[in-house]
């Protein structure tokens, strides 16, 4: 009897156990939906083809430093564009500031490892930050090496000459064939015509910055997916022309994004 006792003691102690696992799991969960419900409206918008409401579900910061077009562009290169699920294996909230890690699902079947920052603002919670590991067969411990100064203004002066030809003829075949392969493979020639068309209807032609040397406000190498991020810009008049361009494959650093805007 004494030993019955002993055992039915040692199961409600295991019982106990058990059901305070699951309180602090629902607790912990309940406590990290907010930046759940935030991630999954804002891939909800883009599927839908929204992209002003998914532009909004951003931090001020992140809106400030990313039009409406690029985040499109980020999402479309990155598989991202069509998120059926979400399945996140670690979340967290410390202050102000949420995590989420885990992967997306698309439409088509397939599985997007991510990592996305939250900040809140005004109360409501905002993604700050979206990193997706780079995808492929990479050399273990070599990372590519940042360019000089030069050379860094050489590259932007060739692929904005590139850009601006493509413009005058009304026509980005050449300029396409050109790209880094990813960025070949995300777009058709067609494609980048009507992204650019604007600049086209309007005759600007920007082969008079051929002669100007590009001011570079920021330029960074990533050591994970061997992206060179430039952005900066041209002192042209009446305004200045603002340059963010991404390069990939060193050392021949192929144009893997490119947004221009004159203001």
């Amino acid at each position: 009897m004494a030993g019955k006792g002993v055992l039915k003691g040692c199961l409600i102690a295991v019982v106990v156990v058990v059901l305070l696992v699951v309180a602090i799991v629902f607790i912990a969960f309940k406590a990290t939906s907010g930046i759940v419900d935030a991630a999954d409206d804002f891939f909800a918008a883009a599927k839908s083809g929204n992209m002003s409401a998914a532009h909004g579900c951003l931090s001020e910061e992140f809106r400030q430093g990313t039009s409406i077009e690029e985040l499109q562009l980020f999402l479309k290169q990155n598989g991202l564009g069509n998120v059926e699920k979400t399945q996140w294996s670690e979340r967290s909230i410390e202050n102000d500031q949420g995590t989420l890690s885990g992967s997306a699902t698309t439409a088509t079947g397939g599985t997007v490892p991510l990592t996305i920052t939250l900040v809140k603002e005004n109360g409501a919670w905002r993604i700050h930050g979206i990193k997706k590991p780079a995808a492929g067969i990479r050399e273990s411990g070599v990372a590519p090496v940042m360019p000089d100064e030069r050379a860094v203004k050489d590259l932007v002066k060739r692929a904005m000459h590139d850009f601006a030809t493509a413009v005058n003829a009304d026509n980005f075949v050449a300029f396409h064939a050109g790209l880094a392969p990813p960025f070949r493979e995300q777009f058709t020639a067609e494609q980048l015509l009507t992204a650019f068309k604007a600049f086209c209807d309007k005759d600007i032609d920007l082969t008079v910055l051929d002669n100007m040397d590009p001011v570079l406000d920021e330029k960074t190498v990533n050591d994970e997916n061997g992206v060179l991020a430039v952005k900066g810009h041209y002192d042209s008049t009446p305004s200045k022309t603002h340059f963010d361009i991404k390069f990939l494959g060193a050392p021949d650093w192929k144009i893997m994004g490119i947004n221009v805007q004159i203001k």
